[in-house]
């Protein structure tokens, strides 16, 4: 699987205030009643950036492979491992992660976990 697409949502039009823990919850609530190992809601999007909340099942994965744009990763929930540069790290709740152009990712869920996935050309 790939990372989830800028282009699933209408591109907006308008600015957006965007209450996470209530997309959260509505997240919760969709992945729920899927057998999928993510769901996603995008937030937000332009021509250019794009953010989607995901939500990734114990032992799902979220990756790019041949990313051609600039990523940002915060995890707001549970645990996951991030293999990146050669490396892996774990991550929580609060990590921050950016990501350049051209650098291949994979998010591992350790446990059922929500990140923030912000992605720009």
């Amino acid at each position: 699987m790939t990372s989830p697409a800028r282009n699933d949502a209408p591109t907006a039009s308008a600015s957006a205030v965007v209450e996470l823990d209530e997309a959260i919850v509505a997240l919760a609530r969709d992945a729920s009643g899927q057998s999928e190992e993510r769901a996603a809601r995008s937030l937000f999007q332009t021509s250019s950036l794009g953010a989607v909340l995901t939500a990734v099942r114990e032992g799902g994965v979220v990756h790019n492979d041949q990313p051609d744009e600039t990523t940002t990763i915060q995890c707001v929930g549970g645990e996951c491992t991030i293999e990146l540069d050669g490396q892996e790290a774990e991550i929580r709740a609060g990590t921050f992660i950016g990501i350049p152009s051209g650098v291949p990712w994979r998010l591992v869920a350790r446990t059922d976990a929500v990140v923030l996935l912000t992605m720009t050309r």
